[in-house]
């Protein structure tokens, strides 16, 4: 008589869905005393610490918002980088849904209250 080995099925990988939307967004300083401009950091430095833990990998991540590169994580860009400025006038930024990127690392920004 000939036994059989059974095999369970292969544990299904959940697939993470993009739950960003897309939507144009304003951006307000919460300070009493507005500047006329005022320029976030947009990249990390010893100066001006950029990270953002993330919980699903268990450690922090360093941030530069590039304009010409999909992700905001410095580990996830390749090749030559296009930094940009993100700068405040008279306490507001307003940007567009295109922006994916930048709206991502202001969510994710160190210095965002």
């Amino acid at each position: 008589m000939e036994t059989k080995e059974i095999k369970a099925p292969a544990p299904k990988q959940e697939v993470k869905k993009d739950t960003w939307e897309y939507k144009d967004r304003n951006y307000f300083l919460l300070n009493n005393k507005m500047p006329l401009t005022y320029t976030l950091p947009s990249r990390h430095s010893n100066r001006y610490s950029l990270v953002y833990f993330d919980k699903d990998l268990g450690y922090e991540r360093e941030l530069r918002y590039a304009t010409n590169h999909q992700s905001s994580f410095v580990d996830e860009q390749k090749g030559n980088v296009t930094l940009s400025h993100i700068v405040f006038e008279k306490g507001h930024l307003m940007v567009p849904k295109e922006k994916r990127n930048l709206q991502v690392v202001l969510a994710k920004h160190s210095h965002k209250n």
